[in-house]
């Protein structure tokens, strides 16, 4: 053993034990998404290929295809983690949000706004692998979970019954990919344009409801808005 080698070791193990960083599988496969993140931004999907993953990573190709089938399969899984990532903060800043319907409606309209700028390019440049199975089946989920969680605080303000206050939100929702083009292309109408849309959902959902209460339908029992949004936001 060299002097110099030595001298590493005793200050590795200065206090008697030698320290080996170890990863688990989920950790490692969580670098070298990381990794091909770093490569989408710097270069373009079309630049990820396993190769340049493990040489980037610091890792051997066979380490790479231990954990993705090929350089799509990696895309695909980089696409469905940030859209979880995403997702997640945007149920965060909803919860968040003021009690009641409308500010929660707004806060939506607000954090799919300011997605578009801080994400907006990045899932772009992944366009292509936002249709695996996969992808489309955690936009059905966040979609369904949403029109429940929408739907349940339009029916602790109004007297609708859940399968047409489930309807009518996912009617209603729709249009946030048009209000997000249309802050896209305008940015100085965002405030005017989420203002709009928020009274165009409370004003379709209050007819709905008028038309109920005249129609004789009878209200359910009133359940707290924040026990109900706990238990909806899962």
């Amino acid at each position: 053993m060299t002097q110099c080698n030595h001298s590493w070791l005793q200050s590795a193990t200065a206090r008697g034990t030698l320290l080996v960083v170890t990863k688990t599988a989920a950790e490692r496969r969580e670098a070298l998404l990381d990794t091909a993140k770093k490569i989408v931004f710097d270069h373009g999907p079309d630049a990820v290929t396993m190769g340049a993953i493990a040489d980037r990573a610091g890792v051997t190709r066979a380490l790479v295809y231990k954990h993705f089938d090929n350089r799509d399969d990696v895309l695909a899984a980089l696409y469905r983690r940030e859209a979880a990532v995403l997702d997640t903060v945007m149920r965060e800043v909803v919860i968040a949000a003021g009690p009641g319907l409308e500010a929660k409606l707004r806060a939506l309209a607000d954090v799919i706004l300011d997605s578009a700028d801080s994400h907006g390019s990045f899932f772009r440049l992944l366009r292509g692998f936002s249709g695996s199975n996969s992808a489309r089946a955690d936009r059905r989920e966040w979609d369904r979970r949403t029109v429940r969680y929408f739907a349940s605080l339009a029916r602790d303000e109004m007297p609708l019954d859940e399968r047409t206050a489930q309807r009518a939100v996912a009617l209603l929702l729709t249009p946030l990919q048009t209000l997000r083009a249309q802050v896209i292309a305008d940015p100085a109408s965002r405030d005017h344009a989420v203002d709009t849309y928020v009274t165009l959902v409370l004003g379709g959902l209050h007819a709905l409801s008028e038309g109920a209460s005249s129609g004789g339908s009878t209200s359910r029992p009133a359940v707290a808005p924040s026990a109900r949004a706990a238990r909806n936001a899962r």
